[in-house]
């Protein structure tokens, strides 16, 4: 299977892996996104406070992703 991102075999050279925490709400509340993001293998990490925020930082990095 082609991985139409890279142009070649799908494999772990075509994905970008992350590790995602997500701070828990009070008890009662609505869950809130916000928290930190870490892109594996760059030990960069950010930090959100809505969804808003998490797809800036994931389209920041997408635009300067190694290819």
């Amino acid at each position: 299977m082609a991985d139409p991102e890279s142009g070649g075999a799908a494999g772990p050279a075509g994905y970008v892996y992350y590790v995602l925490r997500v701070r828990r709400a009070p008890s009662g509340e609505p869950p809130p996104c916000a928290g930190v993001i870490e892109r594996l293998g760059t030990a960069e990490r950010r930090s959100f406070e809505n969804a808003d925020e998490l797809v800036r930082v994931l389209a920041a990095w997408e635009a300067v992703r190694p290819k």
